[in-house]
């Protein structure tokens, strides 16, 4: 008896031995899966009974259906710029009219050289995080200007020539935003082959500029 006695002791304390960390294993495993979906998931999202419904956390700011409109101060050609801008799927759509005087040799009291009205349409990329966007979008535009030889300031017959002319536009922006005001740095340039131009711009914004 004693030899079945001791073979069949042996035999419960490996199975014992071999089953322990199995439980281990598996519990262990429950607790990750149970951790990652606390991650994946809101406290808020569970029912009565304590599991978790399919209800994601938004971890990132959603840049859907934004819109707002800005108004842009540039140099060192004097320019101001106006934008309608929409965003869906972080794809930004933008409408701007932009009125740029060039003077002569780049000194305001020497006259006005070139001045244009420029009207474009714009497509591009948005990235958004937390209050801080970041835009880089072109397209083409239609440009209206004038062109004169002289400064009129010095010489009032001076006959301007008119030009019109297609160009093609590059606009990006850095932007500082709360919910429904913003404030950013960019740059424009405009490449055209009458007056083409480049401005440092800084921008206000106002619209929605995040889910609310």
């Amino acid at each position: 008896m004693r030899p079945v006695f001791c073979l069949g002791s042996i035999s419960l304390f490996v199975l014992l031995c071999a089953a322990t960390p199995a439980s281990l294993l598996g519990q262990a495993k429950l607790d990750t899966t149970q951790n990652d979906a606390s991650a994946l998931y809101s406290a808020t999202d569970r029912d009565d009974t304590g599991n978790f419904q399919t209800k994601k956390i938004n971890n990132g700011p959603c840049v859907n259906n934004l819109y707002w409109i800005d108004a842009a101060f540039g140099m060192p050609s004097i320019g101001i710029d106006f934008g309608l801008n929409y965003v869906t799927t972080k794809i930004l759509y933008a409408g701007n009219f932009t009125r740029v005087a060039k003077f002569n040799n780049n000194e305001f009291w020497d006259g006005v050289d070139w001045e244009c009205d420029t009207y474009s349409l714009l497509i591009g990329f948005y990235k958004a995080k937390e209050n801080k966007f970041a835009s880089l979008c072109t397209g083409v535009s239609y440009i209206v200007g004038l062109d004169r030889t002289e400064p009129e300031a010095y010489n009032p017959g001076t006959e301007s020539v008119k030009f019109r002319t297609i160009g093609l536009p590059v606009k990006a922006q850095v932007s500082m935003h709360g919910k429904y005001i913003g404030i950013g740095i960019g740059g424009i340039l405009n490449i055209n082959k009458d007056m083409p131009y480049g401005l440092a711009t800084l921008s206000l914004s106002f619209g929605k500029l995040k889910e609310l």
